[in-house]
């Protein structure tokens, strides 16, 4: 009982305290099958995967989308195309995707067999992963996809015997072949649903009650039961046949949870951990009246946490539903007419969900280009090329901060809060390639690519 008005409590206070803040504004796209994924390599290019072999891609930092006719290396032009459910672009030319068989089903207990595809010219030509101990692969169904670079990812999926499995590609090699006892029935498989990573931290869900971890970059896996399985009739707000469907790591202590039910229970929020994913309980701030399924997770670089979800009606169509915390108490949320499959950010802060019938929405107004924002700021670096010493001129007088990203958007922990007309960035500790600066203020926000020699 009182788990139960500690919930009931937290859905008042949700529903009564959070005003919606955000402005959402669909994206035309020329489609209108669904789409599964959307990852930005940079800030200006963006790709969306979809049903039936849709690709689509940005090069105006998501204003603009275009089909890509796509090619498999040996599979006839005219064979069916299934679904690319999971996406990651490294940079504008290199990217990773899973392709289901024509018969797949994004909510199906046992999803189709999928298999993994590599790019090197933006999308249009693909080839599958091979490399050595490939017939590590034979085994698994995958499910899943964790992209660290383009010489190291994570494949999920479940094994022989219905377990779990995650192997690791790095330097053209297979390794492990993790099969973890982790079936919740005897009925469907456990397979990954996901994974993400944070330094050394890693953590995967699966189709049951389990959530995998890892402390060692992926090497070894211990299996966490996340307590919202099988029914306890001591616990009775936990479910029956639970899907675990996304997870997102925040940090090295906090992480994200997204789940649903089979059997029609009630969701009560996402699950949460503070311990770096030893024990989860429900987030109450996340739990709402509509009791959607969570289908994705999503963080920003300046730390709002986004999830997606469904809102099943009686047999109508479905609606979706957007969460957005930048506190990791409280919520906002929105709701959509169609279903949402996942979130992506462009590097920008901007943020954008898509899902059923080619939906596409973004959280800002989409600018016109990079160099229209840098126009109207006009602030300049040089030398560019760079070996050391960075200098970042404005025009006139202005207070903001300056933020460094490597060629996939990650910060290099070169920041600097800046006031001024003039500043200078050491960069010599930086290994030679492309980075991204970013100047960001409430008022401002633009990007210059550098090069380090």
């Amino acid at each position: 009982m009182k788990t139960k008005l500690i919930l009931i409590v937290g859905l008042l206070f949700c529903n009564g305290f959070i005003c919606q803040t955000t402005q959402w504004t669909q994206v035309n796209v020329p489609t209108t099958f669904a789409l599964y994924d959307i990852s930005f390599p940079t800030p200006t290019i963006g790709y969306i995967g979809g049903d039936t072999g849709t690709l689509l891609k940005s090069v105006d930092s998501g204003q603009n989308w275009n089909l890509i006719n796509i090619s498999l290396d040996n599979v006839a032009a005219n064979y069916p195309l299934g679904a690319i459910h999971d996406l990651t672009f490294i940079n504008e030319n290199y990217g990773y995707m899973l392709m289901a068989d024509p018969n797949f089903s994004l909510f199906s207990p046992n999803p189709s067999m999928s298999s993994l595809w590599e790019t090197q010219n933006g999308g249009s030509n693909w080839r599958q992963v091979g490399g050595n101990n490939s017939s590590l692969l034979s085994s698994l169904n995958m499910t899943s996809l964790y992209v660290k670079d383009t010489s190291n990812l994570f494949l999920g999926g479940h094994g022989w015997f219905y377990s779990s499995a995650i192997v690791e590609y790095n330097n053209s090699t297979w390794n492990g072949n993790l099969a973890l006892s982790t079936s919740a029935n005897s009925v469907w498989p456990a397979e990954v649903t996901d994974m993400d990573f944070h330094n050394a931290l890693g953590l995967a869900t699966t189709n049951g009650q389990y959530i995998l971890r890892s402390t060692d970059y992926g090497t070894t896996w211990d299996t966490i039961n996340a307590g919202i399985g099988n029914f306890d009739p001591n616990n009775p707000w936990a479910g029956t046949n639970t899907v675990l469907t996304s997870i997102e790591i925040i940090d090295a202590s906090t992480a994200y949870a997204g789940y649903r039910y089979n059997d029609g229970d009630f969701t009560m929020g996402l699950l949460k951990t503070i311990d770096g994913g030893l024990t989860w309980d429900f987030d109450i701030g996340s739990a709402t009246f509509a009791y959607p399924d969570f289908t994705c997770l999503s963080s920003t670089q300046n730390g709002t946490v986004y999830s997606g979800g469904i809102i099943n009606s009686g047999g109508s169509p479905s609606q979706g539903i957007i969460f957005e915390s930048s506190s990791n108490i409280l919520w906002n949320y929105y709701y959509f007419d169609q279903a949402i499959y996942n979130i992506s950010t462009n590097g920008l802060n901007q943020t954008f969900a898509v899902g059923e019938n080619g939906f596409l929405v973004t959280n800002s107004a989409v600018i016109n280009s990079i160099e229209q924002e840098l126009s109207e700021l006009d602030f300049g670096i040089y030398p560019n090329p760079v070996q050391e010493q960075l200098i970042i001129k404005f025009n006139s007088e202005i207070n903001g901060e300056l933020i460094l990203y490597d060629a996939a958007m990650k910060q290099t922990g070169l920041t600097k809060l800046f006031s001024g007309i003039n500043t200078i960035i050491n960069v010599s500790s930086l290994p030679k390639g492309m980075y991204y600066l970013m100047f960001t203020n409430n008022k401002h926000r633009a990007i210059q690519k550098v090069i380090k020699l």
